[in-house]
């Protein structure tokens, strides 16, 4: 008789829809619910409702987005047969672009996996383009760990990562980056690579990408370098360009590339609404002979899903631009009454940058008991240019979901610290 093994499935025969649908009810139960549960530090939330409908009319349709579908030209570009899926790629990547500050006819993009995979394209780009001998990357101690992904897939020398300095609120200090310029000059690096955050993991914080560009653009000239900036815009990227208080981080900045976004994290769509952006023929750095297709394919993932390209697009156009502004002013103002509470009641934060509340120290007890939160022990008080004194950050991510239970969240923050 056959006996499984204790980590073994037992698949050879279906199970009935009854009791696939009782296994169904189970994973639900063990996985979070932004509509019930209390999530304070996840940089995601519930998908916009009309995601339901555009998953019940084109899932059984089933588009393949393989392609590069902004790259036209009057022959055929992309796979047939998808022209409905990839129509609605292109428009969700040129409302993006419109929103980090390009024209259509100055970018390309796709929409990928999420902001990891749009980090390794945007440095794949980058390599392809200058390749890796006499090149650095610099980057802030604070960049995602996708940047160290990326460095490794791409073979990128341990020497080439180039860390500065950050300043009291997570920011990529203006006065180190010089100091570190001037060391790869000094070096003999003939190509920078700037690997810049619009919303840092734990902290929200957004590099000033515009002063950056504009000391870059110094050394390019003074000195013959030539500069790719790349911004890890995951969750500050439908965000950050609608907040007046900081500056523009994207494409208007000359030496800006390529951008990352998240639309699954600020811009309400489901998981998978990931977009890479470079200026236009930047892709064919990345080209790859497809020949089976016209067109050859720019991506890293080759077939994508259509599905999300199609609830990319009803979500961006259900929420509109003029929504996405006023969404992103309203979490904003809400995030400053929240620090401005927790500071009232002895917690030490971070000035946030967008809509982010970044804490010193362990949170309560009590508190991460019942919120479901990030906490990082290891956060480092300064960079590794300089003795670093590690602490623990733990933070909100302020959402919709975030208004379901603030008023309890303060009552909670009022008994502790009574």
């Amino acid at each position: 008789m056959f006996k499984l093994k204790a980590d073994e499935i037992d698949w050879r025969k279906p199970l009935t829809h009854d009791d696939i649908l009782a296994r169904l009810n189970t994973f639900s139960a063990n996985t979070i619910d932004y509509r019930r549960d209390f999530i304070l530090g996840f940089p995601t939330a519930t998908p916009h409702d009309i995601n339901v409908e555009v998953a019940q009319r084109f899932l059984l349709q089933h588009p393949n987005a393989i392609g590069l579908h902004t790259k036209r030209h009057e022959k055929q570009e992309s796979e047939v047969g998808f022209t409905g899926a990839q129509q609605a790629e292109r428009e969700v990547v040129y409302m993006v672009a419109d929103v980090l500050g390009a024209q259509q006819n100055e970018v390309d993009g796709y929409l990928c996996t999420g902001a990891t995979e749009g980090n390794i394209v945007g440095l794949w780009i980058a390599r392809n383009r200058f390749g890796i001998d006499h090149t650095a990357v610099v980057a802030s101690p604070l960049s995602h760990y996708s940047l160290t992904k990326a460095l490794g897939l791409l073979n990128f020398p341990s020497a080439s990562l180039r860390l500065t300095n950050f300043d009291e609120n997570g920011h990529l200090a203006i006065n180190t980056l010089r100091e570190t310029l001037d060391e790869c000059v000094n070096d003999g690096v003939e190509n920078i690579v700037l690997f810049l955050n619009a919303g840092t993991t734990m902290l929200g914080s957004v590099d000033d990408v515009a002063s950056i560009n504009k000391i870059a653009a110094v050394y390019a000239r003074e000195h013959g370098v030539n500069v790719h900036i790349h911004v890890d815009a995951a969750f500050g990227g439908m965000v950050a360009p609608f907040l007046d208080h900081l500056p523009h981080i994207g494409f208007k900045n000359n030496l800006v590339m390529s951008i990352a976004v998240d639309l699954h994290k600020a811009g309400k769509t489901p998981f998978g609404g990931g977009v890479i952006l470079a200026r236009k023929n930047l892709f064919a750095n990345i080209e790859t002979h497809a020949p089976y297709f016209p067109g050859n394919d720019h991506t890293l993932s080759g077939s994508r899903p259509g599905l999300i390209a199609l609830q990319c697009w009803a979500t961006m156009r259900a929420i509109g631009k003029d929504g996405y502004a006023s969404r992103a002013h309203k979490l904003h103002t809400t995030t400053g009454a929240i620090r401005n509470f927790l500071e009232a009641h002895g917690f030490r934060c971070f000035v946030n940058d967008i809509n982010v509340v970044a804490v010193i120290g362990e949170p309560p007890r009590s508190i991460q008991q019942k919120y479901i939160m990030h906490v990082q022990s290891n956060f480092p008080q300064s960079s590794q240019n300089a003795p670093s004194v590690a602490t623990t950050v733990w933070n909100i991510v302020v959402m919709d979901h975030t208004a379901n239970f603030l008023n309890e969240f303060f009552s909670d923050i009022k008994q502790v610290t009574q």
